[in-house]
C-alpha cells in the first residue's frame, strides 16, 4: 500500500506504482478529488481502466452523481465501518480481476485473427489493412514504401514428391529465413499458400530489392531437411514500390509486384524481378 498526501503527488505516485486500485479522498490540499479522478481517467492516461474508489464526506446525490460521470468506480461515506470499505475494495480488485482477464482473452483473439495459423507470420487479412497505412503514412511524409511478394517455385512438386507434412515444414523454414532477414518495422505475412509477402516502410525499390535478392540466396542455399526428406527449395519474387512505380493505391502496389512475381517465373524462377 502507498500512499499520498496530495493530488500532485499522488498522481506520481499512480505513474510510478502502477497500482491495481485507487482509494482517492474528494477532499485534499492544492488538489481536490474530484480533479484527480479526471486526470486518471483522462483519455491519454496509463491509468484510465485502473478502478477508483473515492471517499467523501458528502452526500449530496448531484455530487455522487458527478462523481460516477467522471468514472469513479464506486464511492464510500467517511465513517463507513471497516469491514464494509474492505468487502468494496475486494469487489472492485475481483472486477479489475475479471477485466484484466477479458482484455488478455481479447488481445489472445486479435493476435489469431491476425495471424497465420501455420507459419506464425500476420495473414493476408493483416497485411492489406497495414498496407493502406503504410501507403497513407508515404503519401503524407513523402517517404517510399516497398512490396515484395515472395512465391515458392515448384511447390505442387514439393508436396507430391514428399507430402504435405514437408511441404508444411518447408513453409514454416521459409518463414523463419524471411522474419529473420528483415528489420523490426518491416511487416511479413503469409500471403497464399505458397506466396509471402514484405512490407518495407520507407524502403525505395533499390533497397526492397537488395532485401529480396538477399532472402532468396538464403533460401536457395538452405537445406530443408527434417525426419522424413531432404531437398533444395528455391523461391521467386518480385518487388514493387511507392512512388517509383506510380502506384498510388494498395491494389495497384500488389498487382506491380504480382506481375513482376509472373515475369520472375518466367525467366526461369530463383530470381528476383523488380522493373518491367
Amino acid at each position: 500500500v502507498h500512499e499520498a498526501s496530495n493530488g500532485e503527488e499522488g498522481l506520481k505516485l499512480i505513474d510510478r506504482t502502477g497500482p491495481d486500485l485507487i482509494i482517492l479522498d474528494l477532499e485534499m490540499p492544492d488538489m481536490n478529488g474530484l480533479d484527480v479522478l479526471k486526470r486518471i481517467k483522462s483519455e491519454n492516461s496509463f491509468h484510465k481502466n485502473t478502478p477508483v474508489l473515492v471517499l467523501t464526506s458528502d452526500n449530496d446525490p448531484r455530487k455522487i452523481v458527478e462523481l460516477l460521470n467522471a468514472n469513479a468506480s464506486d464511492y464510500v461515506e467517511k465513517g463507513t465501518p471497516e469491514e464494509v470499505l474492505l468487502a468494496r475494495v475486494r469487489v472492485q480488485l475481483r472486477i479489475k480481476e475479471l477485466l484484466d482477464e477479458l482484455d488478455e482473452k481479447n488481445k489472445k483473439l486479435q493476435r489469431m485473427a491476425e495471424t497465420d495459423e501455420l507459419t506464425g507470420l500476420y495473414n493476408r487479412r493483416y497485411v492489406m489493412r497495414r498496407l493502406e497505412e503504410e501507403i497513407s503514412e508515404a503519401y503524407r511524409h513523402r517517404h517510399p514504401v516497398a512490396l515484395t511478394i515472395f512465391d515458392v517455385d515448384h511447390f505442387k512438386r514439393i508436396n507430391d514428391t514428399y507430402g504435405h507434412t514437408f511441404g508444411d515444414f518447408a513453409l514454416k523454414e521459409i518463414a523463419k529465413i524471411i522474419k529473420g532477414s528483415v528489420r523490426l518495422e518491416d511487416v511479413v505475412a503469409r500471403y497464399g499458400g505458397e506466396e509471402f509477402l514484405v512490407l518495407s516502410p520507407s524502403t525505395d525499390k533499390k533497397g526492397a530489392y537488395r532485401l529480396a535478392e538477399r532472402i532468396r540466396g538464403l533460401i536457395a542455399a538452405h537445406l530443408f531437411k527434417n525426419r522424413t526428406a531432404e531437398t533444395r527449395i528455391t523461391v521467386s519474387a518480385g518487388v514493387a514500390s511507392y512512388p517509383e512505380d506510380d502506384a498510388f493505391f494498395p491494389d495497384d502496389l500488389l498487382k506491380t509486384a504480382d506481375r513482376r512475381l509472373y515475369i520472375a517465373k518466367e525467366r526461369g524462377r530463383n530470381r528476383v524481378v523488380w522493373d518491367g
